[in-house]
């Protein structure tokens, strides 16, 4: 009888080892779970990096919007008051357009030079490669004094005296000068002032006219050049 008790103990301890078994395979189980986690962190991560794309394009449109504002084109208006004798320097960029001026009161030169030729108004639309447009609104003034081909401010005299000898010389076919033989803007504006009767000639009866008008100065004063050219009544002015 006692011999057959020991095997049952042997048995025991093989029962021993089989829950060993067990606890070693919930080991693993749990090691599988925790790997689960890891696998959800790793999406939640991927969904970040989404968000920040979606960030990133949305920055890009709005880069996109501030260049087309950019480049909206400009309108505006300049006004100016020249005389004969001035120059107005224009934008003259490579595509530049000049637009809508009188050729008869300005002229603009192969450089976007404007230079005035007669008195008068005028409009001028510059336009430039962008299309920006600018209008210069112009006014062009005759700060000559009708008659004072010496610059002194007085009609005398001795402007008719130098006006008789430009006509004689011109007359001659030798070279005239009616102020300055190296100022070519002095020049144009004595020739301006020696022309009384605007019809593009400086003769004797121009210097006749200033004669009357520095008459008519040393009598009363005063003197309308409208009168002395008979182009207003002297009972009118």
């Amino acid at each position: 009888t006692t011999e057959s008790t020991t095997p049952q103990t042997s048995t025991t301890e093989s029962t021993t080892t089989q829950t060993s078994t067990t606890e070693s395979t919930t080991t693993q189980t749990s090691s599988t779970e925790s790997t689960t986690k890891q696998t959800s962190t790793t999406e939640s991560t991927t969904t970040q990096t989404s968000t920040t794309e979606s960030t990133t394009t949305q920055t890009s449109t709005t880069e996109s919007t501030i260049e087309s504002t950019t480049q909206e084109t400009e309108t505006r208006t300049v006004t100016l008051t020249l005389t004969l004798d001035d120059q107005l320097q224009l934008p003259n960029e490579e595509g530049t357009i000049y637009l809508g001026y009188d050729p008869d009161i300005v002229f603009v030169d192969e450089n976007g030079c404007l230079h005035p030729l007669a008195a008068g108004t005028v409009e001028l639309l510059v336009q430039l490669p962008s299309g920006d447009l600018t209008t210069y609104q112009i006014t062009i003034e005759d700060d000559a004094l009708t008659g004072d081909v010496n610059f002194d401010g007085k009609v005398t005299a001795e402007d008719a005296a130098q006006m008789l000898i430009y006509a004689a010389a011109v007359g001659a076919g030798e070279p005239a000068v009616m102020y300055s033989d190296f100022n070519a803007e002095d020049e144009a504006k004595a020739m301006r002032c020696a022309d009384t009767n605007g019809n593009g000639r400086v003769n004797a009866e121009d210097a006749a006219n200033v004669l009357m008008y520095a008459a008519a100065v040393g009598a009363e004063g005063n003197a309308d050049w409208d009168v002395i050219l008979g182009k207003q009544d002297e009972t009118t002015a």
